[in-house]
Formats: C-alpha cells, sequence, structure tokens
C-alpha cells in the first residue's frame, strides 16, 4: 500500500519546516513525521516516530530534527543557554543519530503513517552509496540572540568549528560540532534554514551545500569562526571551484589557523546589482518545478505507482537551479513561438551536464483521430525523438523527453519519456538511423542550432546604439530647454 504525505506536523514549527520542504525538495521526495515500526506488537499499536522531516532523493537522505524550546528570560544567561542548548541542540542531535541507525539497520521498516500501512513513495537506499545528512533545526533563541549581539544584528547564531562536543559549547549563541565522535550535524536556527532554503531550493543545490558545508567546518584548520550562517552561505554561493561549483574559498595567505568571518560577507552579496538580477532570472525556471508537480500529480492519480516513475521524474528534479532557468526559458520560449497548428521540437543539450538531452515535442491535434488514439501517436512520436536524439549526442547516458500541447489548446495535458541510453549498441545505433531515415526527423538539413550560455549572476545589460542615442538626444533636449529658460529670464531682467 502506497500513499503521499500531506503537510502533516504537529506544530506550527513542523508545519512550516514540511512546507519548506515540500516547496524545495518537492512532494515526492520530502515526507513530513515518517514513522517506524518500533512500537508495533503482533500488529497492534502504532509506530514511533523517526523525525519531522526526511528527504529522500537518490542515494542522499536527509533527516530533520525540530525542536521549539522557549529561551529563558529569568534565569542566568549561562544557565538559559546550557539549557535550550541541551534540549534544542544536543537532543535533537542525538534523535538524529538514532533515525540514522534505524534507517540503516531497517531500510524497509520506515512508513509514511503511524499504523505502518502506508509506505514511502520512494525507495530508500541502502548500500555504501548511501549518503546521510543529518540536519538540526533549533528555534525558540532567535530573539534572545539578537538582543544579546545588538546593534541591528540578524539574529542568527554564531558558528565556531573548534567546539567540539556538548561540553565545549558553553558561550552563549555559538555552536559547533555537536556530536563529533557519532557523525556531522548541521544545526540551522530560525533565520538561517529560511535563507539557505530560499536560495538553494532544488534538491541538488541544498545536498551540495550540505556536503561542502560539513567538509569546510570538520576540517581540523583552520578555525572556522562565523558571524553567522549567513555568512557562509555568501562565500559559497559567490565563489567557485576550479570545476566551476560553487565552494568556500577563503581568500586569506598562507595557512591560517583561525579564519573570521565577520557581517560584512552576506550584506554585501544581497546588496549586489547582480544578487537581485539573479533573482528575476530565475523566474522563469519554476516554470521547470511546476511541470515535474504536474507529473507527480499525474502519476498518483494514475493506474501505476508514481514509485514506478520516480526515476524519470528524478532525472528532472537533479537539475540545480541556475539550469531549471534555462530548462524553464527553452520550453517557455518554444511554446511561445509555436504556432497552435504546427508541430515543433527542440533538444536541449549542456555540455557542463553532457549525460543528460532533453527533447521538448509541442504536438497539436490530429484531425479525425480520438483524444486516446491521437495521445498514443504523439507518445510514439516523443518516443521516436528521443532515440535520434542519441545519435546527435553520442556522449549523453539519459534522453528525458517532453511532449506537451500547444498553446491555447482545449486540452491540457503531458507525456514524459526518460530513456537509459548509457549501455547503447550497433544495433541499437542502426535502429535509431532507420528510424530517423523513415521519419525524417532531426535531420542536418533541418536543424537550427542555437549556442548560449547562462550565467548565474547576469552582467547589467548595456543599451542598445540606437537607443542610446536616443538616451543622449532626450538629454541633450532638456538641457537645452533649461539653457532657454535660463536666457528668458536673463532678457526679462533686462527689460525690467
Amino acid at each position: 500500500m502506497e500513499c503521499t504525505l500531506s503537510d502533516s506536523g504537529t506544530t506550527p514549527s513542523e508545519r512550516y519546516l514540511q512546507h519548506l520542504g515540500r516547496t524545495s525538495f518537492l512532494s515526492l521526495w520530502s515526507h513530513g513525521n515518517p514513522y517506524t515500526t518500533e512500537g508495533i506488537r503482533a500488529g497492534k499499536g502504532v509506530g514511533k516516530e523517526l523525525c519531522d522531516l526526511l528527504v529522500v532523493f537518490g542515494n542522499d537522505i536527509v533527516i530533520f530534527s525540530d525542536k521549539y524550546v522557549n529561551f529563558s528570560q529569568v534565569v542566568e544567561l549561562s544557565v538559559a543557554w546550557s539549557r535550550w542548548y541541551r534540549k534544542a541542540v544536543a537532543k535533537s542531535a542525538q534523535q538524529l543519530i538514532g533515525a540514522e541507525a534505524w534507517i540503516r539497520r531497517f531500510p524497509s521498516q520506515v512508513f509514511a503513517d503511524p499504523y505502518c500501512q502506508c509506505s514511502l513513495p520512494v525507495r530508500i537506499p541502502t548500500g555504501p552509496e548511501m549518503r546521510v545528512h543529518r540536519v538540526c533545526v533549533a528555534l525558540g533563541a532567535y530573539d534572545a540572540c539578537r538582543r544579546f549581539y545588538g546593534g541591528g544584528s540578524i539574529g542568527s547564531l554564531m558558528i565556531n568549528s573548534g567546539l567540539n562536543g556538548i561540553d565545549e559549547h558553553t558561550k552563549p549563541f555559538t555552536v559547533g560540532n555537536v556530536l563529533p565522535e557519532k557523525g556531522f550535524v548541521h544545526v540551522f536556527d530560525d533565520f538561517s534554514l529560511t535563507q539557505i532554503l530560499n536560495e538553494l531550493d532544488t534538491a541538488s543545490d541544498f545536498i551540495s551545500y550540505l556536503v561542502a558545508r560539513e567538509d569546510f567546518l570538520s576540517a581540523e584548520k583552520p578555525v572556522v569562526i562565523s558571524a553567522g550562517e549567513e555568512q557562509l552561505l555568501a562565500i559559497y554561493l559567490t565563489n567557485t571551484d576550479v570545476d566551476g561549483n560553487h565552494a568556500f574559498v577563503l581568500s586569506t595567505t598562507g595557512d591560517p589557523e583561525v579564519v573570521f568571518l565577520d557581517e560584512s560577507f552576506w550584506d554585501s552579496m544581497v546588496s549586489n546589482p547582480q544578487y537581485g538580477r539573479k533573482k528575476e532570472a530565475d523566474r522563469v525556471s519554476y516554470v521547470w518545478d511546476r511541470l515535474i508537480e504536474h507529473f507527480i500529480s499525474f502519476g498518483e492519480h494514475g493506474e501505476r505507482r508514481s514509485q514506478d516513475f520516480e526515476f524519470a521524474y528524478r532525472l528532472m528534479a537533479s537539475e540545480p537551479r541556475t539550469r531549471r532557468r534555462q530548462l524553464g526559458h527553452a520550453l517557455q520560449d518554444l511554446m511561445i513561438s509555436t504556432p497552435v497548428e504546427q508541430r515543433a521540437v527542440r533538444v536541449v543539450f549542456s555540455s557542463d551536464v553532457s549525460e543528460k538531452v532533453f527533447v521538448f515535442l509541442i504536438c497539436p491535434v490530429q484531425n479525425g483521430l480520438t483524444y486516446a488514439v491521437d495521445r498514443k501517436r504523439r507518445q510514439e512520436m516523443l518516443l521516436a525523438y528521443c532515440n535520434v536524439a542519441k545519435l546527435r549526442f553520442n556522449d549523453s547516458n539519459y534522453i528525458i523527453g517532453i511532449a506537451i500541447d500547444p498553446r491555447d489548446s482545449d486540452e491540457v495535458s503531458a507525456d514524459l519519456i526518460a530513456l537509459d541510453v548509457s549501455g547503447w549498441g550497433e544495433v541499437d545505433f542502426e535502429r535509431a538511423q532507420a528510424l530517423q531515415r523513415e521519419a525524417k526527423i532531426l535531420l542536418d538539413d533541418k536543424i537550427r542550432v542555437r549556442i548560449g550560455r547562462t550565467s548565474e549572476y547576469p552582467e547589467h545589460r548595456k543599451l542598445p546604439v540606437k537607443q542610446a542615442k536616443n538616451s543622449n538626444r532626450a538629454e541633450r533636449n532638456k538641457e537645452n530647454r533649461k539653457q532657454m529658460q535660463r536666457a528668458s529670464r536673463r532678457r526679462n531682467r533686462k527689460k525690467r
């Protein structure tokens, strides 16, 4: 039995966490309040809650534990901090370690409901390929933290990677490695988790950040002392490694023992005009998110389970935000530019992600055919395009095809095909070549190649020459009017 989870948290913070999860990781991979069979005996009783939010995306598992603990204002600060830290952070970290242990031992005994009747719609990975990321969301100290630091502080917890173990966390509002002997635990507060998921709101972007963050803060040196999580996030987002991936790159000389990150990094990033242009450019990328959710919703209501299509959905959802911007723009532009009565196809390929090729097909309804027959015709056509696309992009491992109705159509539907072409042999290529000749698709003389590059932080675009001249002329006219007005006033004064 399979079921789909909704935002089922029992507290406002749990519901908010699950909302963030479903928005960023999408509904198929984000599971609120899953349960284990622990507590069920002879088919009776209810299971035990595993965690507050579980994200299962391919070989990556992200376990979230949410704790809201009021920060006492009536006791000495050191006592209030110790109590809050042990309840909101240390206890949460221990629960995360316990949840991971259960998943590793009993991956098939994690369910969506307390009676353990509904399995998760995705398979939990096993074996050495599985990566587990532990995230503690510690809430309740935000206002106290802002008051403590004052001076317009954002109110996020400070980070000191030199702190190891619960007993070393004696400085108020400062966190480090909670349980280093059992595994790294990411600690985020009220402000930082929201900011992270505002900037890294895809599974691949967020998981890449967790991996890089763990490596950065687990290193023996330098010891990293940061004014808050947002400073780490800003450094990560504005720097890349030699492969072009976001990374924690510090502009330091020599081999420093300690690195201090003040509050300027975050402010500098968000005030940069290119940051605003990035956010504006990203708007089209959410077309891709909505399309994935459309397919997931269709799978949930179809005859087959969503788990049967999960691999195809995940190929789409594994794209980071900037790449989704490129894909969303390509699909939207094809729909807008294609007349309603015409068929059109666009193949999107990136040399940076050569293993995947996307084929977009706009296919109008053929007169005289029933909807069901025409839909099958469209699916067969899409499959043909996907097979022939492998001929043009031999390095690809996966071909993902998406067929949709023309704009302004009476029917609104979409088809998805995902082909694993990594193991193609000579017979497969010969079959695709015959199909290409027979159907006359994706032939060299019928293809227009567009080469472009998507910049994550777009540069400011200068006005075209013609517009610039018009703008200069307007300025000259404005100055001429001022001079005429001044001359007129001088003549009036002389007449008096």
